[in-house]
């Protein structure tokens, strides 16, 4: 992939800045990733307690990335930790025995 930094800097940066003051002011929840270069990249999140969970998976995700792709598995452990202090009602995660209704000893450990 070419080198964007440069135009990441010069020209989406300072449009990036406008729109993340906008939202900040409005309380409106975004997620925002950029690559610029083969392993160079820029996220914004602003986050609030009315947020979609959504936000917090990409904003997870985001940081499984490797050289490769994404790393599953260090994203599933999330989930499954996530899962142990909130609860969940996935069948995936019901097949790997977590428990669907939050665990006290998960809830100390936060």
């Amino acid at each position: 992939m070419k080198d964007l930094e440069k135009i990441y800097d010069e020209q989406i940066s300072p449009l990036m800045e406008q729109i993340l003051d906008i939202c900040k002011k409005n309380a409106l929840p975004v997620f925002a990733e950029f690559q610029y270069s083969d392993d160079g990249f820029c996220k914004s999140i602003i986050d609030n307690p009315e947020s979609h969970i959504m936000l917090t998976h990409l904003d997870v995700i985001s940081q499984c990335i490797e050289q490769d792709g994404v790393n599953i598995d260090k994203y599933m452990i999330w989930c499954t930790r996530e899962a142990k202090k909130v609860g969940h009602s996935s069948m995936y995660l019901n097949l790997a025995g977590v428990p669907e209704l939050p665990t006290d000893s998960a809830k100390e450990n936060e």
